[in-house]
């Protein structure tokens, strides 16, 4: 992994996944337009969240993907975990596969990394393909990741009503402050699990921080 930070949190409350704006070859640094972090739909069901790494090329095709109908419970991740592994995954592959961006070596398929908040859990898709279900609540990846990854874990230890959206831009800024391939602007997307319709709240919202 030779660039980015995504960070992602989600609850039963509330997803967030947030990512930096690098682009990066060597020494070049490119700030990007086009963003790491994106919604994706599900057919007849809810959107998710993913933030990429390992490639452009990936986020991409990744982009226009479409889920999966999941018919499971909304709360049963024991449910949401297989469907990933044995519906979500397969899509995937046929789509990298088409697209020119899988490799085969040795007779083994790799493709390459990203987050996923989907139905209230954060998992992490590697590039052999599996699906890693971390037992807290958020994740993150790229070469700012071990940063990112300490500041999430004090807020997580430190705070019993976190602000997520606030805590996962933090952890980006410091991913910031000590990897040379993570650069702002910073995106942020945001989905409310839970709606809380007497406060006429949105269910999701993206936040582009400069």
């Amino acid at each position: 992994v030779f660039m980015t930070c995504i960070v992602g949190w989600a609850n039963d409350e509330i997803m967030v996944v947030g990512g930096d704006s690098a682009g990066v070859a060597g020494y070049d640094v490119t700030i990007r337009r086009d963003p790491k972090v994106f919604k994706i739909k599900q057919n007849n069901g809810e959107d998710a969240i993913v933030g990429f790494t390992s490639s452009f090329r990936m986020g991409q095709l990744l982009m226009f993907t479409e889920i999966p109908e999941d018919k499971s419970d909304r709360k049963d991740k024991d449910a949401h975990f297989r469907f990933l592994v044995k519906e979500f995954i397969p899509v995937v592959r046929e789509i990298f596969k088409n697209g020119g961006f899988s490799v085969v070596n040795n007779h083994k398929e790799s493709g390459g990394e990203f987050i996923l908040a989907y139905r209230g859990a954060i998992y992490v898709i590697q590039s052999d393909f599996q699906v890693s279900a971390p037992s807290v609540p958020f994740e993150a990846v790229g070469c700012g990741e071990s940063y990112a990854k300490g500041a999430l874990h004090l807020a997580y230890d430190c705070s019993k009503t976190p602000d997520v959206p606030k805590i996962v831009l933090s952890a980006l800024l410091v991913s910031e402050k000590c990897s040379a391939g993570v650069r702002s602007p910073m995106n942020i997307i945001e989905i409310k699990t839970k709606k809380d319709v007497s406060k006429n709240e949105l269910p999701e919202r993206e936040i582009k921080e400069t």
